[in-house]
């Protein structure tokens, strides 16, 4: 498949991904990922969640916990920046978290490694302390999280 082309197509299936998340549908994020494809969250709080997560059910088991814990209302419009085997994508989201009321304006680089219009490696560097202060503290985020202290 011609580059430009693969990277037209991610750039598509990721804002619609991102949109979709606005009306509480996880579903097209977790098909945007190749079967044995892998979410991690470097940054992610040490025991409160796993910084990585593991082909497509595991992207699903951890995303189908986020429309019960955020509303999100606003995505920026997305920077992309393409090099022969990944992209980086930068954009920014306002909402709340559904438990508080706390706003939720996150900031996100994310880089990603994709083949055949599936993404392989999704690597999420956000603010956790972002997340920690909008459902309220550490206790929250670990309910969120599905991990147990």
């Amino acid at each position: 498949m011609n580059s430009t082309l693969e990277n037209q197509q991610l750039e598509q299936v990721l804002t619609n991904a991102l949109a979709a998340l606005t009306r509480d549908d996880v579903q097209p994020w977790i098909d945007m990922f190749a079967e044995d494809g892998v979410q991690e969250f470097p940054y992610a709080p040490a025991g409160s969640m796993p910084r990585t997560e593991g082909g497509r059910q595991g992207v699903a088991a951890h995303l189908g916990r986020f429309p019960e814990n955020f509303r999100l209302f606003r995505i920026s419009p997305l920077k992309f920046h393409h090099s022969t085997d990944v992209t980086v994508a930068e954009f920014s989201v306002e909402g709340q978290a559904v438990k508080t009321g706390n706003a939720y304006n996150q900031q996100y680089v994310s880089v990603i490694e994709h083949r055949y219009g599936k993404i392989t490696r999704y690597v999420d560097y956000w603010n956790p302390l972002t997340a920690l202060l909008a459902l309220g503290g550490p206790e929250a985020f670990t309910a969120f999280s599905g991990n147990p202290s």
